[in-house]
């Protein structure tokens, strides 16, 4: 599993991945989550993927306990 950032602009870089196919998952609070793949990856290529997200539930829950 390699965990990447993106940039302010939305870009990713994942450098010196080995030759092969590759599944992307993308996760951003507020947003659904995207997977994508396989992607093949061959040597001394550059492979363009874009993603789209779509908003997402945003959840939130609180628990009230009374005391006896």
């Amino acid at each position: 599993v390699l965990t990447v950032g993106s940039q302010a602009n939305g870009a990713y870089l994942a450098p010196q991945l080995l030759s092969g196919d590759y599944r992307i998952s993308v996760v951003l609070d507020g947003f659904k989550r995207v997977n994508l793949g396989p992607l093949k990856v061959d040597v001394s290529t550059t492979v363009t993927q874009d993603v789209t997200l779509e908003p997402g539930a945003v959840s939130e829950s609180v628990t009230v306990a009374a005391e006896t």
